[in-house]
């Protein structure tokens, strides 16, 4: 059933039940396993429940509480529900939340599925718990700040551009004007200073 349908026969005073809203009240742990941790199929990515919600600032991961309670929503409602969503609203997460709130449609299929939702809550809920744990780990900080360092550190190739630009821009110095580094120049060189 297409979501523009839901809408239409809700605004002409249908109620929910009456829609035939096909509810699946068991996923296997595989789909709930994708519902939270998203997939990568080829070159495509689906993001979880996860990667919606885990912000980063700082090097410091944190949960977007907003961001958490829409993706669980607009997941279970995409996931457990033959709901289609029509191309008119897929490009707005948001509206589509604010209408699976305030029609009911949330409280309706959440009540349908019973403990089998507790036992999704409980997937995302550990599953965030442990992203942020590695994530902000000691060793995960170090490790990326160290990485973002070595990234700073030029290459052979640039080493060797800096030590010939070095040595061309010290072969273009007057040394006559410079005497006392015209002496240190001497020195290591092996030149005796007198």
């Amino acid at each position: 059933m297409k979501l523009s349908e839901i809408k239409n026969r809700i605004d002409k005073g249908e109620q929910l039940k009456t829609l035939d809203i096909k509810i699946k009240l068991y996923l296997p742990l595989i789909s709930k396993t994708l519902i939270v941790l998203g997939y990568k199929e080829g070159k495509e990515i689906t993001n979880g429940i996860i990667d919606e919600c885990i912000d980063i600032t700082n090097s410091i991961a944190y949960v977007n509480h907003f961001k958490k309670n829409m993706s669980i929503v607009c997941a279970v409602i995409n996931w457990y529900t033959d709901i289609e969503i029509d191309e008119i609203d897929i490009a707005d997460d948001y509206t589509n939340y604010d209408y699976y709130i305030t029609s009911g449609l949330w409280n309706y299929v959440k009540g349908q599925l019973g403990s089998e939702y507790d036992v999704l809550i409980n997937l995302v809920d550990k599953s965030i718990d442990e992203e942020l744990r590695k994530y902000n780990s000691i060793e995960s900080i170090i490790s990326n700040n160290l990485n973002k360092l070595i990234e700073k550190i030029p290459t052979d190739k640039q080493l060797k551009q800096l030590s010939k630009s070095l040595i061309k821009d010290i072969n273009k110095m007057n040394w006559d004007k410079i005497p006392m580094l015209q002496q240190m120049f001497e020195t290591a060189q092996g030149k005796k200073f007198e």
